[in-house]
């Protein structure tokens, strides 16, 4: 018993042991394995990359072109030109019905002499149109007369050309024009060509009776045409150039136009449009200079119901242009400043009349609004003691030792001033803003130091307090309302605490309600229980308290706050200009540099993005001011500032400012695209959508040097005007503007410009990636469009079905495997979206087989597992239900290699599966019997294992007994026969006689 107890115990031993062998065998062996594994497997499949790459248009070539026409007389070696332009790496020739462009790659040639034509540029590189980094582009206008171009608007200056030794191919005295025009180049139809700051600017005048629709152009020397975002973009050799999207207009309505390609030509279309009237198709209605040769600044402006802009500021030009008969023409003091009123007609070709407004001193004028009568009511201030007043005005007298504000309205010809009034005390007063009622009745704010400034009684702060600036007397804000006749005060109060505020906006509502917009640095400035913010939040700006925006909102009557509020983050907040919509909701905009300046979620920029820098704002408080309605920046890297803004019907909000950054937001279709400004500033121009989480609409405005946007309004149209000030020569304006030609110094600017909303289209299915067969079916949204477009691969664009829902279908099977770009366009008559494309991956039925091993296969040491697959496909493998890892495919073939050594002999399960994307094959599988060539007994079944672990000791057990035993018989006999007597021999008788 107790041998069979031990051989129980080693039989149940020795499967244990020999497991545990096997299990340490396979964590040893299998480590890296599974490491290449998990690494392999964790690794998606490869998805082929989106075949589309963003195409970078340059429009280098034209930006910043300045410069004239100049008449070729010899000077140039190709006769056909009659006028030549060049600028930077651009070469324009004026020939009969058509233009010649030479464009000159950075750094070739750009510092040719001015005497090179386009063809020039390609002669001089043996003929080659592109050899030296230049290309020559040909424009004709086709089915156009014979015309020569015709240079207008002769300058003074004048060109001398002496070219090699030979006096006889000299010219001097060469003159050269402001514009070229082709006259009658359709019939009834002028072209004309202008530079601006934005480009070589051209423009068509279609006379009452022409076809615009005759308008076609080709090109040759261009690698292709495209149109993006309603722009023509031209492709050369060397670069791109822009033509911005087509914009017409007659009178003051505007005509929907837009380019239609075919091949390398171009037509114009256009919508409905009065033939018996003249139509322009420009993309900018009007821009024009406004100065003389030393500094002018625009800083305010108004526009009534015929489209005339009134515009107001300051300017040391004693050649300010001035209009016979107006109110004043000469400027009052030498050296000093003086205040301009300045109506201009509604194309911008001249002013109705221009004036001064002013006595000996310094006046400026900051504000300006026109009443239905077109009478313009003007504020700012003066240190003029003989700044002119009417009698019976509310003060006739100088009485500050400073600056004191002034309100003046000057008549609709501009030649009487029917009241005019100084306002303030004895110290230094300045008015910022005015706002007028349906009475006539004139709003204003700004800041005072005087004690004395006069306030009305009941009002709702009637206070001085001057507890923190001592001597230097604080600013306090003020808001004061004349009645119609500038006789008498309605009310007038202080608006402040204990440090400086300044009111900087001010706007009206139909109920008499008055809505005050600034800044304060007066942590007691006056707040209402229940606004939006009752904290002062400003903190340390160096050694004084920084500046928080506020927005108020006064009673009819003066004597009470409706709300106050802050405005602001725990750094510089300015509250520069507010405006107000029909249900009293308030728009504003400033500049801020406080990171934690209230934003809402969901607005359309609520990430500060540049550390110190000041962004522009755009908040909208609701009518009680205690919630905002939407909140955003509006910004790039760099900084920003909003200093105007205004609002149309639909709650939309259109703000003018200045920007030095170059990726300040800028939308598809505006009118300058490109910053200019450097290390200074270019104006914008964005419209913001009325739930304040859109950008509508974003352009810079400007030239090569600093340009500052400082009002804004809109005509009933919702065309924008906006005025400031630039210092860029390169400042685009309009060919037959009032002014086209930059004077020097600062100079005023007013443009008129219609926002042409670019419609926008979005793919929502498939997504991109996505797998797909024999079809495909696309569907989309879109905005502002009339028509959608798809196309797939660069096929032929087909018509979608519906617009604002779309849905188009696609027939694959002439499509090999591999991705398909899917691509959309939409259109609304004048204008095109940016493109959205998105790609599918077509494949055929995934399949996947395995060739070998076969079924129930021996297999042992390095297996190779083969199959073939779906062309372009990836095999992934797996082992023993493990994680999948990719085989090797070389087309449709696939292989992959498996150590069986690493694990154990018996049963195994190999799985196989074809993916593209995130598509995927039906798993095969096959099942394999690994056996790597152990000894015969190893091999045996383990009872008989544990049998023979048993029998073997007894067998020889047995064996040593059986001849231990036979030994000793043996040895016993061998005794015996020691011991026994000798045989005697039977034959003997003796022997026998013995017995």
């Amino acid at each position: 018993m107790r041998a069979n107890r031990r051989a129980e115990g080693v039989c149940h031993r020795l499967p244990s042991a020999w497991l545990t062998l096997i299990l340490a065998g396979l964590v040893v062996l299998s480590v890296p394995f599974a490491t290449a594994s998990l690494q392999r497997a964790t690794a998606p499949p490869p998805v082929p990359s989106s075949p589309h790459r963003a195409l970078t248009m340059n429009a280098a070539f034209l930006r910043g072109v300045t410069g004239s026409f100049t008449e070729n007389r010899g000077q140039l070696r190709d006769g056909d030109i009659r006028h030549a332009f060049a600028a930077g790496g651009l070469r324009v020739g004026m020939v009969p019905s058509g233009l010649l462009i030479g464009i000159l790659a950075d750094g070739a040639g750009t510092s040719a002499a001015s005497s090179r034509s386009p063809s020039d540029s390609a002669r001089d590189d043996g003929g080659d149109a592109t050899a030296g980094g230049s290309s020559v582009v040909r424009i004709a206008f086709d089915g156009s007369n014979r015309v020569a171009p015709r240079g207008r608007g002769e300058l003074p200056a004048r060109s001398n050309y002496f070219a090699g030794s030979d006096p006889s191919r000299w010219r001097v005295g060469v003159t050269s024009y402001r514009e070229v025009v082709y006259e009658d180049l359709y019939d009834g139809i002028d072209l004309v060509y202008a530079p601006d700051g934005a480009g070589l600017k051209y423009e068509f005048v279609v006379r009452p009776g022409a076809d615009p629709d005759r308008i076609r152009w080709s090109y040759e020397g261009v690698t292709g045409l495209e149109t993006t975002a309603g722009a023509l973009v031209v492709r050369t050799d060397v670069g791109a150039f822009e033509d911005a999207a087509p914009i017409a207009f007659q009178g003051d309505r505007e005509v929907r136009c837009g380019y239609s390609l075919e091949s390398l030509s171009v037509a114009l279309r256009c919508g409905s449009w009065d033939p018996t009237q003249a139509l322009t198709i420009d993309p900018l209605l009007y821009s024009t200079f406004l100065g003389g040769t030393t500094d002018t600044r625009g800083l305010a402006l108004a526009v009534d119901a015929s489209g005339n802009a009134y515009v107001t500021g300051y300017t040391m030009s004693p050649d300010f242009p001035t209009t016979p008969g107006a109110y004043r023409t000469s400027i009052g003091g030498a050296g000093t400043w003086d205040a301009f009123v300045v109506k201009l007609n509604p194309s911008g070709t001249a002013p109705v009349y221009s004036t001064f407004l002013g006595g000996s001193n310094n006046d400026r004028g900051f504000a300006i609004a026109v009443d239905g009568a077109g009478d313009a009511y003007v504020a700012g201030y003066t240190n003029s003691s003989d700044f002119p007043t009417t009698p019976g005005a509310l003060r006739t007298s100088f009485a500050s030792g400073g600056m004191e504000g002034f309100v003046t309205k000057l008549n609709a010809a501009g030649n009487s001033l029917l009241y005019s009034t100084f306002l303030g005390g004895t110290a230094d007063d300045r008015i910022y803003a005015i706002a007028l009622d349906a009475n006539g009745e004139a709003f204003v704010t700004g800041r005072t130091k005087s004690p004395d400034f006069p306030i009305t009684a009941g009002a709702f702060d009637p206070t001085f307090q001057n507890t923190i600036c001592g001597p230097l007397l604080c600013a306090h804000g003020f808001v004061s309302k004349l009645d119609a006749n500038g006789s008498a005060m309605a009310y007038s109060s202080y608006l402040g605490g204990r440090s400086s505020d300044r009111g900087l906006g001010i706007a009206v509502a139909a109920s008499g309600d008055a809505y005050v917009a600034g800044y304060t640095n007066s942590s007691d400035f006056p707040v209402t229980p229940g606004a939006f913010g009752t904290a002062f939040h400003a903190g340390a700006c160096g050694s004084f308290t920084c500046s928080e925006g506020f927005v108020a909102k006064v009673n009819p009557t003066g004597t009470a706050l409706a709300y106050s509020t802050f405005l602001g983050g725990s750094k510089t907040d300015l509250a520069h200009e507010v405006a107000i919509d029909s249900g009293g909701a308030a728009y504003v905009t400033g500049e801020t540099n406080s990171t934690d300046f209230p934003v809402t979620p969901g607005a359309y920029e609520s990430t500060y993005a540049g550390a110190g820098n000041r962004h522009a704002f755009v908040t909208k408080l609701d009518a009680t001011g205690s919630t905002l309605g939407y909140s955003t920046f509006l910004e790039g890297s760099n900084t920003d500032q909003g200093h105007a803004i205004t609002i149309d019907s639909s709650g939309n909000a259109y703000v003018v400012g200045r920007t030095n950054s170059s990726d300040f937001p800028i939308t598809p279709g505006a009118v300058d695209t490109t910053f200019g400004g450097g290390a200074t500033n270019d104006v914008f121009v964005s419209e913001l959508g009325a739930a304040g989480t859109q950008l509508l609409y974003s352009t810079f405005l400007g030239g090569g040097a600093d340009d500052w946007g400082n009002a804004i309004t809109l005509d009933a149209a919702a065309n924008v005007y906006v005025t400031g000030h630039t210092r860029s020569s390169s400042f685009p304006t309009t060919p037959g503007a009032f002014r086209t030609a930059y004077s020097g110094f600062a100079e005023s600017f007013v443009a008129k410009l219609t926002v042409v909303l670019a419609p926008a289209v979005k793919i929502t299915s498939p997504s991109s990636g996505a797998v797909a067969n024999t079809s495909a079916t696309v569907t989309g949204t879109s905005l502002r469009a009339t028509l959608v477009q798809v196309r797939v691969g660069s096929a032929v664009w087909t018509n979608a079905t519906g617009v604002a829902s779309w849905t188009v279908t696609f027939d694959l099977s002439p499509f090999p495997n591999g991705p398909i770009v899917f691509e959309a366009r939409a259109f609304n008559g004048s204008a095109e979206s940016t493109h959205d494309q998105i790609y599918v991956v077509k494949v055929l039925p995934l399949v996947v087989l395995i060739s070998s091993p076969g079924e129930r296969a021996q297999v042992s040491g390095t297996l190779t597992v083969t199959g073939t697959t779906t062309a372009g496909s990836t095999v992934q493998i797996r082992f023993d239900a493990g994680l999948w890892v990719n085989a090797s495919t070389t087309g449709s073939a696939w292989s992959y290699r498996i150590d069986t050594t690493t694990t154990f002999d018996g049963d195994h399960l190999i799985e196989a599966r074809a993916v593209w994307g995130s598509a995927a094959s039906p798993v095969v599988a096959r099942n394999v019997v690994v056996n790597n060539s152990k000894p015969p007994w190893l091999a045996l079944p383990q009872p008989l294992l544990c049998g023979l672990a048993v029998a073997i000791p007894l067998a020889g057990l047995v064996l040593v007994l059986f001849l231990v035993r036979r030994r000793r018989r043996r040895r016993v006999v061998a005794d015996a026969m020691r011991r026994r007597p000798p045989p005697v021999p039977i034959s003997s008788p003796q022997n026998l006689e013995r017995r």
